[in-house]
């Protein structure tokens, strides 16, 4: 009978009357901060913006604006009243721009320049009083003599009006080699540049008429209109960009919209006609280059080299490095790898046979990098190497990281191991700072062949399934440091094997719980992008409004997939940084140190039970097909709840670990340099006290002993709620870099046929978000989302399946939006539905 008893869902009135009674007590508090500093509050954008007219954002945290506006020193100063007051102020301002994406966690504020909103206004005034002529003109009697004199006099000296002269000639001139296709978007060059005759570059760049600087002031409106999306929230100021293509006239029959509104950049050369736009249409990326040296990160940047001039290393571990001799230890990196993180070995165990040591040699750059040096800051910044398919953002110096820190021979390191069972049980685990003394690169291509994991050379590398452009340019297989053109010691080989093994029963082991075998799955094969510009680093996106400029020629763009061999040996060192990255949080977990820890923060109300769904929809496809569908990956993912970063041990669920942290590669990841520190600072004290912290090497209250420590406690979980924003940022980032330049390639192929595309392609419906009359599909071929059309064949099947796989055809590529459209007409394959 107590079944049936009505639930109140409500809070007890006394227990919410308490809430109420903070809640009213905070907004009080928040209110009194205001009045006690309402005079700077007020004032609050005056004082943080940059005061030049065409500078670019400024980027400050919500902690950074409250200490220079309420004039505090330090962070511990502010309370959370404080917090909400500058918030609640620094919202109401049409310049200040706060990330809504991360704004429980200390958010980020876009500031723009004082005047740029005031130059903007002046467009406004502009467009207004040309419109007001054209009005003039069509009713012209209704006004006297003089009125329509006057008008017509000044008419011609309105900026508006020469600027729509010089852009339709421009475009004139554009269009006689760039057409545009018939989705208005610019195409490619008629004009193809031979890049054995042009100094290496597949493009041309001619400078032609120069603005004025009212002209430059229209360039930097489209600009933030079209390109960074800046005033897309203020109506009034949106309606400028049709007002001015209108005018312009050349874009009869499209939708006068911000994508329009970038094509004309493209065809004045404020834009390079391929430009990607992410590192504008992503807030808060803050990448150096692309803020004319004046940003933060150019800044840093610009520091972190002066230091590297001056650069003396001293190593903070010295007479505690193990010598590891002559164990060969083994770097398996593409030829093209800049920063060769880490390598692996196997040590055989004295009388047992049955188990091993795997060691994960990592380099070591903390051990001679302090937390608070100009290099550090930098790297902390962008807290990771960022690489788009058409330039590179070291994280460190690649003078630092080849010269002093890639791992070599004679090089240091910190060593991860772990001694493992042959059925994949880990026994003991340890970590050693060390000197590695034999090191071997190897590529992909050549384990593989050593493995046995491909029967021929060409069956392992990468295959190329489109390219737009011409020929790529000949790039070299392998490194010319390679100290081998194939694996061939025997002794070798017998050592990749084990480490093959063991990694394999470790995930295994994992896997009987919890765990996902991703790699079994998803990354077997991929497709990305390679994109060719020039010989040289590419130079950074930004606006050029000095002059009108012309593109002859395009860059050259491939679309390549690994082939399953290679997949099968990225598995395999996969499986090994796992295993690292185990042994590092173990490590830290048992001494109570705060790293940033990774793991999954599980969904409270999934909608159904995860591991009910790997038990009967993973497990069973894996073990029939080899492999799950990456559509049925991403549902097990939302299911179990959402990764996140922590300064205390987090389950990780899909990878079956009580606790686990990144620690291999410190030349491109802050935030495992950050964990080196803290290890490093740990094994020292350790050494010096000669008592290990683990059990009773620690006090009491071991939360508060850590003065050994270059980060408390406090310090590490102030950095892990930001830096799972950042992460998310640069790989949101990264897969529209991506993407933009699939799209490129697909667009001049399906467009301007420079090359051949099938007839249809295999997709797979997943689930998501898509466009009103879409749905999503995934196009394994590309490694790509689709938005999939209704048609008559979907109708006929009753609509869509989340796992079904249809035929379709190509029907849309944008590049502005990054929408590949496709139309189903048949469907290939529908998983009976269980009842």
């Amino acid at each position: 009978m107590n079944r049936l008893q009505p639930v109140d869902f409500n809070a007890p009135r006394d227990a919410g009357a308490k809430v109420i009674e903070q809640m009213s007590l905070f907004d009080q508090t928040a209110d009194a901060v205001f009045r006690a500093h309402a005079d700077r509050i007020d004032h609050l954008y005056e004082i943080i913006a940059p005061s030049e007219a065409f500078a670019d954002p400024k980027y400050m945290s919500l902690e950074e604006i409250a200490m220079k506006v309420l004039m505090k020193e330090d962070r511990s100063e502010l309370t959370q009243p404080m917090l909400w007051a500058i918030h609640r102020a620094a919202s109401q301002f049409q310049n200040i721009i706060w990330d809504r994406t991360n704004y429980r966690q200390n958010p980020i504020y876009e500031i723009h320049p004082q005047q740029s909103l005031k130059h903007i206004s002046q467009v406004r005034e502009w467009v207004r009083r040309y419109q007001e002529g054209i009005i003039q003109d069509t009713t012209s009697g209704s006004t006297s003599s003089i009125d329509s004199t006057l008008l017509a006099a000044t008419r011609p000296l309105n900026p508006i009006a020469t600027f729509v002269e010089k852009a339709r000639t421009a475009i004139q001139q554009s269009r006689q080699t760039r057409p545009l296709s018939e989705s208005g978007l610019i195409g490619p060059s008629s004009i193809r540049i031979d890049v054995g005759e042009n100094s290496g570059r597949p493009y041309r760049e001619l400078q032609l008429q120069k603005y004025d600087n009212n002209e430059k002031t229209i360039i930097h409106y489209l600009d933030v209109w079209a390109n960074s999306s800046y005033v897309n929230d203020f109506t009034n100021l949106a309606s400028l960009g049709p007002m001015i293509l209108r005018a312009i006239g050349m874009y009869e029959g499209f939708e006068l919209d911000e994508a329009r509104g970038f094509t004309l950049l493209q065809e004045l050369g404020a834009v390079k006609p391929w430009e990607n736009r992410t590192v504008y249409k992503i807030r808060n990326l803050r990448l150096p280059g692309h803020d004319g040296g004046s940003g933060e990160a150019s800044r840093l940047l610009s520091s972190a080299r002066q230091e590297t001039i001056v650069f003396e290393p001293k190593d903070s571990m010295e007479g505690l490095r193990k010598d590891w001799g002559g164990m060969p230890v083994f770097c398996i990196d593409s030829a093209e790898t800049l920063e060769r993180d880490d390598g692996v070995s196997l040590e055989l165990v004295d009388n047992d046979p049955s188990a091993s040591w795997v060691h994960v040699h990592v380099a070591n750059p903390s051990a001679f990098i302090t937390p608070d040096s100009a290099t550090a800051e930098y790297a902390a910044l962008l807290a990771e190497s960022v690489y788009f398919p058409e330039r590179k953002y070291p994280m460190l110096n690649p003078m630092l990281t080849k010269d002093q820190f890639s791992l070599a021979n004679d090089r240091p390191c910190i060593t991860f191991s772990a001694k493992i069972s042959a059925d994949g049980d880990i026994l003991e685990k340890k970590i050693t700072p060390g000197i590695v003394r034999n090191v071997h690169y190897l590529t992909p291509r050549m384990v593989g062949l050593g493995l046995g994991l491909t029967k021929t050379d060409k069956e392992s590398e990468t295959v190329s399934i489109l390219t737009v452009g011409g020929r790529m340019p000949t790039q070299a297989i392998d490194d010319p440091d390679m100290t081998a053109e194939a694996l061939t010691d025997p002794e070798h080989v017998k050592v990749l094997h084990k480490l093959l093994e063991l990694g394999e029963a470790v995930r295994h082991k994992r896997a009987q719980g919890t765990a996902l075998d991703f790699h079994a799955s998803a990354r077997i094969a991929a497709t990305y992008p390679v994109v060719y510009l020039s010989r040289s680093v590419a130079t950074y996106f930004k606006i050029k409004n000095k002059n009108i400029r012309r593109f002859e020629g395009d860059p050259i763009i491939t679309l390549q997939r690994t082939t399953e061999a290679y997949g099968l040996v990225a598995k395999m060192v996969s499986d090994l940084m796992i295993i690292a990255g185990d042994v590092g949080a173990s490590w830290c977990s048992e001494r109570q140190i705060p790293i940033p820890y990774r793991g999954i923060l599980r969904n409270p109300e999934p909608a159904s039970p995860p591991e009910v769904f790997k038990r009967e929809v993973l497990d069973p496809k894996i073990a029939r097909y080899g492999h799950a569908e990456q559509a049925d990956l991403l549902r097990y993912v939302r299911l179990v709840g959402q990764s996140q970063i922590s300064d205390r041990p987090l389950e990780h669920h899909t990878l079956g670990l009580p606790a686990y942290c990144k620690a291999t590669s410190p030349l491109r990841r802050y935030i495992d340099m950050y964990t080196h520190w803290q290890i490093e600072a740990a094994i020292r004290h350790e050494a010096a006290t000669g008592a290990s912290l683990v059990g009773g090497g620690r006090s009491s209250s071991a939360d508060d002993d850590d003065s050994y420590l270059p980060f408390s406690r406090a310090q590490v979980e102030r950095y892990a709620a930001g830096a799972i924003h950042r992460e998310r940022k640069i790989a949101m980032a990264k897969t529209s870099s991506t993407r933009h330049w699939i799209c490129q390639a697909l667009f001049r192929a399906f467009y301007f046929q420079e090359a051949s595309l099938p007839e249809t392609f295999e997709v797979t419906v997943v689930e998501g978000t898509s466009r009103t009359g879409t749905y999503p599909g995934w196009v394994t071929v590309w490694n790509a989302k689709v938005h999939l059309t209704y048609s008559a064949a979907v109708v006929e099947k009753g609509g869509w399946r989340v796992g079904d796989v249809w035929e379709a055809r190509l029907k849309a590529v944008n590049t502005y939006h990054q929408n590949i459209d496709m139309e189903p007409i048949r469907l290939m394959e529908r998983e009976e539905v269980v009842a």
